[in-house]
């Protein structure tokens, strides 16, 4: 190679080669990029009374590259979030097609465990709305897939529980609870899901229930994994309690709800101090919680 064939050959590598391999790095995320960005507009418009603006936007979704799964799955979550917000109650047309998109691609990319996950839920989402018990059935293959693929893994374990509830199997969601605490009953999650399931199993799992949740909620709060679902348990168990006529459960619940409720922390609290100086449940409850 003669002197001037290598110079020229450095200076492309030192000056041309990055400048190409940039371009190629914007055109390779550029066209993700902006589907995102559409992806994003389109949801808006969705959500501000135009489904039509995603379901007949088909550009967005292809082709099948991690782009689109990451779309995909963001497409799901964020109407399960509208859920669970409260800001949609009925079955949706946009989220029966984000569930069919995004198990299409799944499908064509088996290997990730929170795909099949964010599957699970949004099928068991759609159980609840739709009264479709079919859906349920769908929802427990995307879970045992999604244990296949991870198997142990805690967030997973903690949503198949509580599906093994929603369909009536309580005894086997506390089942697998009691064996994931026993395994390691240093997280405080699982205590508290094992409290929550031991709850829906009825009133004889009252005091183990709560023993649970107290031990979970006096590391982690008041907020996990829900707020409102912690306070409607509570609520369950004051009223349990104070017609049993037993002050040191009560008394246990009651501190916690003036935690959760702080609109009613004064009557509550003074609950507190009455067990305290009569050893007995006082003889009128707060209106709403001990009917």
């Amino acid at each position: 190679m003669s002197t001037k064939t290598a110079a020229a050959c450095s200076a492309f590598a030192v000056f041309a080669l990055p400048i190409f391999l940039g371009i190629a790095f914007f055109a390779w995320t550029f066209g993700p990029f902006v589907r995102m960005s559409r992806f994003y507009s389109d949801y808006v418009a969705s959500m501000n009374g135009n489904p039509e603006a995603l379901l007949a936007d088909a550009s967005v979704f292809s082709p099948d590259r991690f782009a689109e799964g990451q779309i995909r799955f963001t497409y799901v979550d964020l109407l399960l979030g509208q859920y669970r917000a409260a800001a949609a109650t009925g079955p949706s047309p946009l989220l029966l097609d984000a569930v069919q998109k995004f198990q299409a691609y799944a499908d064509e990319h088996p290997f990730r465990y929170n795909y099949f996950l964010e599957l699970a839920k949004a099928y068991d989402e759609e159980a609840e709305l739709s009264k479709d018990q079919s859906f349920f059935a769908k929802a427990e293959t995307a879970y045992k897939h999604a244990l296949e693929i991870a198997p142990g893994r805690q967030d997973t374990l903690y949503a198949y529980a509580t599906h093994l509830s929603n369909t009536g199997r309580e005894e086997a969601a506390a089942a697998l609870m009691r064996k994931l605490f026993m395994e390691d009953s240093r997280l405080d999650e699982t205590s508290y899901y094992l409290g929550f399931l031991l709850a829906r199993e009825g009133e004889p799992h009252y005091d183990e229930a709560l023993r649970y949740l107290e031990n979970s909620l006096a590391h982690t709060g008041n907020m996990s994994p829900s707020r409102a679902v912690t306070r409607s348990v509570y609520e369950v168990f004051f009223a349990y309690y104070y017609r049993q006529k037993d002050p040191a459960h009560l008394r246990t619940v009651a501190e916690r709800l003036s935690l959760l409720e702080p609109e009613q922390e004064k009557n509550l609290g003074a609950i507190v101090l009455y067990i305290d100086a009569h050893h007995a449940v006082p003889p009128v409850a707060i209106a709403g919680l001990g009917d």
